[in-house]
């Protein structure tokens, strides 16, 4: 049984975007992970017994990348879980399943969603006990509108009674930021396999900080390519045309495993960035050209590129 040390406290809303918000019709795996200490088999067994539940299909859950943290707060999984997501197309962008107890059998676990529509309200982000039998169809039946959030708090109410997960309470609201929205935000690319960290890097707040005020938007891992830079010269192009916020110069790219001591590297496409002037062919094409502008540590990128920006006359994320 969980413990009443453990912390469920999640914020009230989430920072989705439109490709979040967007799960009807596609084919995601649902996560899973543990606040309480599991070993690898019990772990790899609830996935098997999530993925035998009638009416799912296999595969349809998934242990995380990294899914031990046991004795710590079920926000350290949100906030990991809004960097998977992004680094990881395939993960459900959305809804996540967490063992809370040692005996899920008996217990059930953790289901959390975040974007509930719970009192109109866009990005609304709750939790729920479920049995480890529907924890998946109950991910399916809501992302293709056979279920509402209400109908499925109401049978968690039904079969845990006292045991139900509260709903989140608003005083979790964030505060939103005092500042407007960039005009643009530095794409960030990685070659570095194990890179979910990166974001954080970059930016202590990023998990919490809404997407369109970020200042770096992540652009993608090519760790596995055999010429990662050039790649990344490929895709930018298309990358910033289907991403209009993206900065079009300048971008951050993870090249070593340390983003802080070994640091990033900074670079300058040599393009005018009219996207518009290519169609969805010509524009992966056009293998830019790139020159170094520095290498520095991560948590200076932002600081520094805004700099590079200024001093070059290039566009500023912020109007002068």
């Amino acid at each position: 049984m969980a413990t009443s040390s453990q912390n469920f406290d999640l914020p009230r809303t989430a920072p989705n975007n439109d490709r979040h918000r967007n799960t009807s019709g596609e084919s995601y795996a649902q996560p899973v992970y543990s606040i309480v200490p599991l070993d690898r088999s019990a772990l790899e067994n609830l996935v098997d017994q999530l993925n035998a539940a009638e009416d799912v299909r296999p595969g349809t859950c998934k242990l995380a990348p990294e899914p031990d943290f046991a004795n710590r707060p079920l926000r350290d999984v949100y906030n990991y879980h809004l960097q998977l997501r992004d680094q990881d197309h395939s993960i459900h962008p959305l809804y996540f399943i967490v063992a809370a107890d040692a005996d899920f059998e008996k217990d059930g676990v953790i289901v959390v969603h975040l974007h509930t529509g719970q009192d109109d309200e866009e990005d609304r982000v709750d939790k729920a006990r479920c049995s480890v039998d529907w924890a998946a169809s109950w991910g399916i039946n809501f992302d293709i509108g056979n279920m509402d959030w209400e109908d499925l708090k109401e049978q968690e109410e039904e079969e845990w009674g006292d045991r139900a997960m509260s709903w989140t309470p608003a005083s979790q609201q964030p505060v939103p930021p005092d500042t407007e929205p960039p005009r643009f935000q530095y794409a960030c690319f990685s070659l570095v396999e194990k890179a979910i960290n990166l974001p954080q890097s970059l930016d202590p707040n990023w998990s919490s900080t809404p997407v369109e005020h970020r200042r770096v938007i992540l652009g993608g891992n090519y760790s596995g390519e055999p010429d990662g830079r050039a790649k990344v010269a490929g895709v930018f192009p298309w990358f910033c045309k289907s991403h209009p916020e993206t900065h079009r110069r300048v971008v951050i790219l993870a090249d070593k495993p340390d983003f802080e001591a070994d640091g990033v590297l900074l670079l300058e496409f040599d393009w005018d960035g009219d996207v518009d002037s290519y169609d969805d062919d010509s524009i992966n094409e056009l293998n830019l050209g790139s020159k170094e502008i520095k290498r520095v540590p991560a948590s200076t990128a932002v600081a520094e590129l805004d700099a590079y920006c200024r001093e070059n006359n290039l566009p500023l994320a912020y109007s002068p």
